[in-house]
């Protein structure tokens, strides 16, 4: 998500002093897609590297926090796409209905935890937070369709997403033991991604 609020904050000047609607929907867009392009490697990267990240940040003590990562993989796309959603709908004066939104995500996430974190624990809890996030996203997208709308040519996921892909998997194979071979792996699988999108100009 720090990646996505990145682009975010960068685009949201030209995407709120926007003087027509096919102009913040070329910003918004713009913004959807470099938020992909991050986002996307990012995730398969972490799911792929799960039990080396954790062991290289918090050693082999955490290493049980490895089995909770699929289920908060969708987490960060969503929690990005919120983002923009967010900063669409405040643009457009409906901060009243993100308050209430919100408000609802988190009484539904409370909920959720107390249902689902007695017996599934942690995993609960990430089932909890995922399930809000998407429901967060569905509801804005809806509302916000009437402001901006996708444009998915432009957003070059036939290859930002088999990029991501064969990036993965050379990643796993790799299968890094050492520090310094898990960062290596890091830095092989970023070349490769940059690589292929240059190569493909999805840029």
């Amino acid at each position: 998500i720090a990646l996505a609020n990145v682009v975010a904050t960068a685009i949201y000047p030209y995407y709120s002093s926007s003087q027509n609607r096919g102009q913040a929907m070329k910003f918004f867009n713009i913004a959807v897609k470099y938020m992909m392009m991050l986002v996307l490697p990012a995730l398969v990267g972490l799911f792929v590297m799960r039990s080396a990240l954790i062991t290289l940040i918090s050693g082999p003590t955490y290493m049980e926090s490895a089995n909770i990562i699929p289920w908060l993989i969708v987490f960060p796309l969503f929690g990005a796409l919120n983002i923009l959603l967010y900063q669409t709908l405040i643009l457009h004066n409906r901060t009243k209905f993100i308050g209430l939104l919100y408000l609802a995500g988190g009484i539904l996430n409370i909920v959720l935890n107390i249902a689902l974190v007695p017996t599934l624990g942690m995993k609960g809890a990430a089932i909890s937070t995922t399930i809000c996030y998407v429901l967060l996203f569905a509801i804005m997208a809806y509302v916000a369709r009437k402001y901006v709308e996708i444009d998915w040519k432009f957003l070059s996921l036939k290859w930002i997403i088999p990029a991501s892909a064969v990036m993965g998997v050379i990643i796993f194979f790799l299968k890094p033991a050492d520090a310094i071979s898990k960062l290596a792996a890091i830095l092989v699988g970023a070349f490769i991604y940059a690589m292929i999108i240059i190569v493909t100009r999805a840029l």
